[in-house]
């Protein structure tokens, strides 16, 4: 295993909010897999829009000044560089069902929980509010409505968004219920393995909402999820009450 970095690479995103490490949960997922890792990492919360060449978040930035961007490919890059394959214990078929696994939170649930943060506009507020805590009353309410308006047009693109928002909720009931028939043991595919980073990150940032959403109490419905999400927290975030602070 090539030799880890004496300075620790430095993660961008926003800061943490309601509990949870990071306000994205593509945030929580890559802070997650670099401590199932091992891999030295500091956070640098953002104060402006992200450098990234994609605008997004994560990003990452290495001791030579190297940026990587989008969650999955500076998992895989990290990966390649530190010679860490969380998933070389898994045959051919798990694989496949992590994939698929991830591409079903990532493409689909990701949307409806965006939905539940964004478009309502009691918890719409509460998002604005706290995901931009840090910048000044003006500046937050401008940067709000441009990050709204990009989630809106996501939303419609993605198709999410051109849904009635009771289709929706049942959508996200349908992937959680799925997420809880495929869960195979203590971790999402028995032994820990890299979806977990990924299942762990998603229902966390389900469930912080202030606002008891629709999508929170359908995966309260859940114990197996419920239990799980318990259980990886307490494996790779024991200190998640430290570090992220109470939910507002």
């Amino acid at each position: 295993m090539p030799e880890l970095p004496a300075v620790p690479l430095t993660v961008w995103s926003l800061p943490p909010v309601w509990g949870t490490p990071a306000a994205s949960p593509f945030a929580i997922k890559l802070l997650t897999w670099l401590r199932m890792a091992g891999i030295p990492h500091q956070v640098q919360f953002l104060n402006g829009p992200p450098r990234s060449p994609t605008g997004k978040m994560p990003y990452v930035t290495l001791p030579d000044g190297t940026m990587l961007y989008d969650s999955g490919l500076i998992i895989e890059a990290l990966g390649a560089r530190f010679g860490v394959d969380l998933d070389g214990h898994l045959d051919a078929r798990a694989r496949a069902r992590g994939h698929a696994v991830r591409r079903l939170v990532e493409e689909h649930l990701y949307f409806v929980g965006a939905w539940e943060r964004w478009v309502p506009p009691e918890a719409r507020a509460i998002t604005v509010r706290d995901y931009f805590a840090y910048l000044p009353p003006g500046i937050r309410v401008v940067a709000g409505w441009v990050a709204g308006r990009a989630i809106h047009r996501n939303l419609h693109g993605q198709g999410v968004g051109r849904l009635t928002p009771d289709q929706i909720r049942a959508a996200g009931r349908a992937d959680l219920a799925a997420l809880a028939s495929l869960c195979e043991g203590p971790f999402f595919l028995g032994e820990p393995s890299s979806v977990d980073a990924t299942v762990l990150a998603f229902l966390w940032a389900i469930g912080a909402h202030p606002i008891r959403t629709a999508l929170a109490v359908a995966l309260a419905d859940e114990p197996v999820l419920v239990e799980y999400v318990a259980r990886a927290k307490a494996r790779w975030w024991p200190d998640a009450e430290a570090i992220a602070g109470s939910p507002r």
